[in-house]
């Protein structure tokens, strides 16, 4: 008895031991990792600094280390005059991996906006807003360039986004470029664009424009009345460069919809296209490619470079498509989100009504507000049956 006690006391001895061994060497690595990054407020200063901002000028500074696609950042964030500013900065060397700096829809500071790391700050719409009115069609979007991915699918009459801007006064697709380009200091012939498109941002018009060069792809909102940079994201390879995918060769999307297409045994023609954008995967130039049949929803990712499927998703439709069949009007699809809601349309404004698809079925996107709420609807075309509700108090979400 006393012998197996014994053995019992050495194995949670030899236990506990081990335990240390583990967790000292865990500690002695973090250090070690830790002394060869630069410090949080480093991180801070360097986003900061791009800014052209100091500590005094902003609220709710706050910065987190986190482990991405393999290496180390830092991800800061903060507000300034109502505009949020969101940086990765790169622990090891302190490079800004992506920066996006949002004009609308941001809070405003809140009263102790001098003190860093402060409560949460809520988001109220912009009382000003306008109801729903008509909204511009795609084919309003810049002429298209060489890698230009506008699609080609006519818009569906019954559209009714809410805006109450009209398109007088406004600058032009190749002045929104210009801008985006300016503000990026990067020229017009070491860029490459695949979108340049008229849009409504929290009812007022802007362009959304994307881009890239070998290093880096650029997405920017601007202004179309005064051309005025709402939005900008930057996204650098996070990889010193991958096999053939930071050159110049760059195939183009309707290059990159045909081997799509191609790996999904169809035709072009069999097939309607919701997406064709051109991004960055783990440092790897990728195709985001979408599109649907009467059964089947697909998604592909597709090497920019070489054409290979970097990832392909099919999922079939549990509904039946109905392209076919009559829709409801955006008038009835707003009052079926009002009705159950519990509202009239004199106590909200509507920032959203736009039809799409959601797995080859019509639906009616609705976006709106009270003077306390926040609504996000989905509401299907062929019925007015409700498929999503979100509610939104703008001191936080809570569940309806």
């Amino acid at each position: 008895m006393k012998e197996n006690t014994g053995k019992m006391k050495k194995i949670i001895i030899l236990i506990v031991a081990l335990l240390l061994v583990v967790g000292i060497a865990a500690a002695v690595a973090y250090f070690v990792i830790k002394s060869n990054l630069i410090e949080e407020d480093e991180a801070q200063e360097i986003a900061l600094s791009d800014a052209a901002l100091s500590s005094k000028d902003v609220s709710a500074l706050r910065s987190e280390l986190e482990y991405d696609d393999g290496f180390f950042c830092y991800k800061v964030d903060f507000y300034s005059n109502g505009v949020e500013y969101e940086y990765e900065i790169r622990a090891k060397d302190g490079d800004i991996v992506s920066r996006d700096i949002d004009g609308h829809g941001a809070p405003a500071a809140p009263a102790d906006s001098q003190q860093a790391n402060a409560g949460t700050v809520t988001t109220l719409p912009d009382a000003t807003e306008a109801p729903a009115t008509t909204e511009v069609p795609p084919a309003t979007e810049a002429p298209s360039t060489t890698a230009d991915t506008a699609e080609s699918q006519s818009p569906d009459p019954a559209d009714t986004p809410d805006t109450p801007q009209t398109d007088s006064g406004i600058i032009t697709p190749d002045e929104a470029k210009a801008a985006a380009l300016a503000d990026a200091a990067v020229s017009q012939s070491e860029a490459t664009f695949i979108q340049t498109q008229l849009d409504y941002e929290n009812g007022v018009q802007v362009y959304d424009i994307e881009f890239y060069t070998v290093d880096s792809v650029y997405e920017y909102s601007i202004a179309a009345s005064d051309g005025k940079v709402v939005k900008k994201e930057i996204d650098k390879s996070h990889s010193g460069g991958n096999t053939g995918n930071n050159s110049d060769t760059v195939m183009t999307p309707e290059e990159a919809r045909a081997a799509a297409v191609a790996d999904a045994g169809l035709s072009e023609t069999a097939v309607t296209f919701t997406k064709t954008k051109l991004d960055h995967e783990n440092g790897v130039r990728v195709y985001e490619i979408e599109f649907y049949t009467s059964d089947s929803v697909y998604d592909y990712n597709i090497n920019a470079s070489t054409g290979d499927v970097v990832k392909r998703e099919v999922e079939k439709s549990m509904k039946p498509d109905n392209s076919s069949g009559g829709v409801i009007t955006p008038d009835d699809a707003r009052a079926a989100a009002l009705a159950d809601a519990g509202l009239s349309q004199a106590e909200v404004t509507f920032t959203k009504t736009e039809l799409d698809r959601d797995d080859g079925v019509q639906v009616y996107e609705l976006e709106f507000y009270t003077s306390s709420q926040e609504y996000d609807y989905e509401v299907s075309a062929g019925d007015g049956k409700i498929l999503k509700r979100e509610v939104e108090r703008f001191n936080g979400r809570f569940d309806d």
